[in-house]
Parts: structure tokens; sequence; C-alpha cells
């Protein structure tokens, strides 16, 4: 597997790949989320300073990537819109940079106005979840307000599958002990309504115990049987979806990545999406001058994967780092 890993690319200041959270508060309070919606929106001196960052990398760049996380990303919009469009009139004066950017949205704010915005300021790819059909979706991705979500985020993708808009959606279905039954039924919904448009992928998840107020209540499974599950959730679709990451794909996390950071909306950086607030994922922060202050202490653990080309460190550090933590 490490034969498919390129040292030169992981560790090239050719490529800068930033995940950004606009905002840190989100639509809803679903039953398995581990992040505590503590903080709000992203400063305007913070999105002026994380232009300044681009401005100045962008010339000496063959690759910029922006992805988009929250909290819910898009009750920022603004500020996505606005980073993203400028990093697309970048890549249009240096011929040499490509820029793509994609986000893990809820999906109940992706409607096809909506789409059209993040398109034409180069956001392409959306990562949305959904846990099955009706109630059962809405058992565990629940509202802010205590309200069923599942009726909104449906409307919004059979009104994006039936305009002509060029987007990547990859449809991540939740799948535990608990919902294992309705899962397989969903999914064949899931092929009637959106196989053989290649612009909707599936990416079946098993749910995890991430660090949340309701770890202890999940009933999910273990990582062999959830990848036995998985494959025959794949094998239900019969091939009319494609699957985001197949089994056989060597994985690389953006967290082991020596050139990607996360950028949280008041200028601290970690490495990770999930622990936020874990000591160890804390590696820098924004300076006010698009300057990124990093700490070399707590960004080398973090990087062993790349330096050793372990494939499991490369999937998932943060879990690896604690397995070495706790042995």
């Amino acid at each position: 597997m490490t034969g498919d890993v390129n040292p030169a690319i992981l560790f090239s200041n050719r490529l800068l790949d930033l995940t950004l959270l606009p905002i840190e508060q989100c639509n809803f309070r679903c039953t398995y989320c581990y992040e505590t919606f503590t903080d709000g929106k992203m400063k305007p001196e913070l999105v002026e300073s994380i232009r300044t960052l681009i401005d100045r990398r962008a010339p000496d760049l063959d690759y910029l990537r922006l992805g988009w996380f929250g909290g819910e990303p898009l009750l920022a919009h603004d500020i996505v819109i606005d980073l993203s469009s400028h990093a697309r009139d970048l890549a249009e004066r240096y011929a040499d940079l490509e820029f793509v950017s994609g986000m893990s949205t809820n999906g109940y704010l992706l409607d096809a106005a909506m789409m059209e915005k993040l398109l034409q300021a180069g956001v392409g790819s959306f990562q949305v979840s959904i846990d099955g059909f009706g109630e059962h979706h809405d058992r565990t991705r629940v509202s802010r307000a205590g309200g069923g979500t599942f009726e909104r985020i449906w409307a919004n993708m059979l009104e994006l599958r039936a305009s002509d808009l060029d987007f990547a959606i990859n449809l991540r279905v939740h799948y535990s002990r608990d919902n294992i039954d309705h899962v397989f039924e969903f999914t064949d919904q899931l092929k009637a309504e959106f196989g053989g448009d290649p612009r909707f992928r599936i990416f079946f998840k098993t749910i995890e115990q991430l660090g949340g107020a309701n770890d202890k209540s999940l009933n999910v499974y273990g990582w062999k049987e959830a990848a036995e599950v998985k494959a025959q959730l794949m094998e239900r679709l019969e091939g009319r979806m494609d699957d985001v990451l197949p089994a056989t794909a060597c994985y690389v996390c953006y967290a082991g990545k020596p050139n990607a950071f996360v950028i949280r909306r008041d200028g601290r950086i970690v490495k990770c999406t999930v622990g936020l607030d874990e000591p160890e994922n804390l590696v820098g922060r924004m300076g006010h001058d698009g300057t990124m202050s990093l700490t070399a202490e707590t960004l080398k653990p973090w990087l062993k994967g790349a330096v050793d080309l372990d494939p499991a460190f490369l999937r998932c550090p943060r879990s690896k780092m604690q397995m070495a933590a706790f042995s």
C-alpha cells in the first residue's frame, strides 16, 4: 500500500490544503455529534488574514484546495463565497495554479439557488449526510429546534438532480446496529432516485463514538463487521452508484499531510476536525498578517505517517496517536 503514496506530494510546498471553519454553530443537533457549538462566526479580520495567506502563497503553488467544514458552513455562506471566489480569481491569474473547493454540509440549505452561487465561486464538490428515509433520518439528525430535517434535505437533492448544474455530491449514509435494517431498504430508494446520475456518489459510513455526549448510548459496529456490512450495502446498489472510498483505495487523511491544515473560526490551527479541542490537536494560530505560526512540538506527531509511510497512520493519525498514548 505504501507504494501508492508519493512522499514528494505529501511534503511538497507547492500544494496547500486548507480546511476552513467559517462558523462553529449548526442548525442541527445530531444525536451522535461530537461538536460543542460554543463558537460563532469567523471575524472579518481573520477572513482578511486568510485572504492574505493565499495571496502570498498563490504564485508558488501548483494546487490549492479550500475545504469547508463547521458547524454548518452554509450558515456562513457569505464567507465561503467570498474566499472561494478570491481563490478562483487567483487560479485564473496564475496559469500553473489548480484550485478546487469542497464542502461538508448537512444539505438543509443546499437548494439549487444556493448551489448555483457556490459553483460560480468555485465550490464544486459536497458531502451531504443522510441517515435514512423520513422518520428514520429524523431520529438522529434533529434540527436545533428539535424538529425533523429529512423532507427539506430530500427535496433539495431531488431539485438538484432535476437541474443541469455541474456538481459532485457524495451522499454520506450513516449506519449502525440500530438502523441497519432500514438502511438496506433506503439503499434501494437511493438506487432508484440517484443511480445512473454520475453527479451523485455514495459513502456508507458507520457511526462511531467520537467523543460526543451520547457516545455511550451509540450501538456501533466494530471495524471488521462495519466493513462487511458496507460491502453488502454496496452490493445492493448493483453498481448503479460509485463508492466514494473503495476498500482498495490507499486513503491518506488530510490530518496526516504536512501541507494540510484546519483553520478554526477564531484563528486556531488544528490538524483534525475530530477532537477539535484536544490539546494535542492545536498546532498553531493564524496571525493578523496572513502568517501561520506553527508549533513544532505539537505538529511533529501528526506527521509520523508521512515520514514512515505507515498506511495505518496515514489513514487516521488521531486514532494511532491515541493508541500510542494509552499503550
